[in-house]
């Protein structure tokens, strides 16, 4: 049988490390928008929309949605109320759906979402975390 364990391993821990499948920890079920460029605008609403685009050539592993860095797209005329049930928080994760190179399945995590209401856009799948991860806990290297 192959073991997972790991030669260097963090204070406090040992042994074999557990597997989990990705419905084991992350909800599926927090939705995404078809709304493409021309919906989108650098001024005019009040939610932020995450393309899959800008997930493959803009972003790195972490999106810190305060920085204003970012420029984030806005959706057009949108009311944070309107978009309340698809809201990202803290951790979540969003992957881009589609690509046209080898980019496709490109993930980014959600950080610092509180101030600044963002939902996943156009060819993207969100993930939201069912369980309390520390913060770049998914950056993938």
């Amino acid at each position: 049988m192959n073991k997972k364990t790991a030669e260097l391993r963090c204070v406090g821990f040992s042994g074999e490390w557990k597997s989990n499948r990705l419905e084991e920890v992350f909800d599926i079920r927090v939705g995404n928008n078809s709304l493409s460029r021309e919906n989108l605008s650098t001024k005019d609403g009040e939610v932020s929309n995450i393309h899959y685009g800008d997930i493959l050539v803009k972003y790195g592993s972490i999106v810190d949605i305060s920085n204003t860095s970012n420029t984030i797209p806005l959706i057009k005329n949108s009311k944070t109320l309107d978009f309340r049930r698809v809201l990202l928080k803290n951790g979540d994760i969003v992957f881009a759906d589609a690509s046209e190179d080898e980019m496709c399945g490109k993930m980014i995590e959600i950080y610092n979402p509180e101030n600044s209401p963002v939902v996943a856009g156009l060819h993207t799948i969100a993930y939201s975390t069912t369980q309390y991860f520390a913060h770049f806990f998914w950056v993938i290297i």
